[in-house]
This record gives structure tokens, C-alpha cells and sequence, in this order.
């Protein structure tokens, strides 16, 4: 698997008199591609750079795969009262509220225990027994995480929960890429991350307002 970012740079240069440079990073499991329209490598380096620490940030944040992530330290502190988190986590765990509530309950991000059956499963090629997905599904469920935003806490009251973020954590960093640029007077081309995120804009040749 990978995903792709695609951008360019408008740092006090012509659109006509930028380069296309490449580059790659693994993060989140899946390699990253960052394109880069820039008037020099250095730019375009630096630009690059950003995005990858961008991704490394969320990384550290909001994994499933490494225990020492803060999401899965949140998990080990099940019943044990709330629990300061930092903004990113907690606008992470906002936004899975929100897609909870608006999906009828089909985006549910506690669905972690059921997420690792299935990756045992992908790993053995043996599908999980009934009893392991019943038992996997009693620790699911967004009424087991207590979101107190003014508080800047976060409690999880019932043991066994795991967070587990799958595309919202892989989409973050790309959207925050997207909005930083344009702050910053970048305007991208074209963003990716993975299949389903796609934001197109102009090549640096085109119109403002045009299609890549």
C-alpha cells in the first residue's frame, strides 16, 4: 500500500520556473510519496520534510501499531478516571464523535478489538471463532469513551477498548498540509492519502480555479 501527496510551491517565484522534485518516507505502514513543485531543491526539501514530520506527529499520537502511542496509553488507563490529552487527540476524538453520530454508528473508532481479529485472521489465513467476535464486541462502543472538550479530558470506562483511527488518522496530517500551505501562500496541486481522500487543484501551469 501507499499513499500519495502531491504540491507545489509558489515561494516568490513564476509557476513556469518551477522543477518537480520527489520524495519518499515509510510512516503509518504504508509508503508516502510527497511531490513537490519548488523553484529550488532546497524549498521543495524543506517542504517535504514538513510534511513527513506532519505525519510522524499523528503517527506518535494516534497509532494502534505501537504501544507507546498516546491513544493506546489512553486505552491502558481504562477506569482509572480522566485523562489529559493533547488537541490533536483530542480533535481526532471529536471528529470520530461527529462521523459516530452522523453515520448511525458505522464509523466507530473503539472498533480496535474487532480490527486486530480481522488482522490475525489477514496474518493466519484462519477466520476468527464466533466466541472471539462476540467477546471482541463487547468492547466496542463509543458510549464506553467520555469526551469533556472545555475539560480537555478524555475517560474510558470500560477495559479492553483499543482506539483504532484507520483512514481519519492517515487523512489528518494530509488536510493539515493542505490548509498550512495556503496560510503560508503554497497552493497545492494535488493531495492524496491512500484511495479515498483525494483534494485537486491547479498544476502550477494552470488557472487558479482550474482541474489538475
Amino acid at each position: 500500500m501507499y499513499a500519495a501527496i502531491i504540491a507545489y510551491l509558489t515561494i516568490g517565484s513564476s509557476p513556469l520556473n518551477m522543477s518537480r522534485y520527489d520524495f519518499t518516507q515509510a510512516h503509518m505502514g504504508v509508503r508516502v510519496d510527497v511531490s513537490l513543485y519548488a523553484p529550488d531543491r532546497a524549498a521543495a526539501e524543506r517542504a517535504a520534510q514538513a510534511a513527513f514530520d506532519e505525519i510522524a506527529g499523528i503517527e506518535a499520537i494516534a497509532s494502534d501499531y505501537r504501544p507507546d502511542s498516546e491513544a493506546m496509553r489512553l486505552c491502558d488507563r481504562a477506569r482509572q478516571g480522566p485523562v489529559r490529552v493533547s488537541p490533536t487527540l483530542m480533535n481526532l476524538l471529536l471528529r470520530s464523535e461527529q462521523f459516530h453520530f452522523h453515520s448511525g454508528g458505522l464509523f466507530d473508532v473503539t472498533a480496535g478489538p474487532l480490527v486486530r481479529l480481522w488482522r490475525e485472521s489477514r496474518r493466519t489465513g484462519v477466520l476468527p471463532t464466533h466466541e472471539a467476535v462476540q467477546a471482541a464486541r463487547r468492547n466496542v462502543g463509543m458510549e464506553a469513551v467520555i469526551i469533556e472538550p472545555d475539560a480537555g479530558t478524555v475517560e474510558i470506562i470500560r477495559p479492553g477498548v483499543r482506539l483504532d483511527f484507520g483512514g481519519l488518522r492517515r487523512g489528518t496530517p494530509a488536510m493539515r498540509r493542505c490548509r498550512r500551505c495556503g496560510m503560508r501562500g503554497h497552493r497545492p496541486a494535488w493531495w492524496r492519502w491512500g484511495a479515498i481522500s483525494p483534494w485537486a487543484m491547479p498544476r502550477p501551469e494552470k488557472r487558479a480555479g482550474g482541474c489538475c
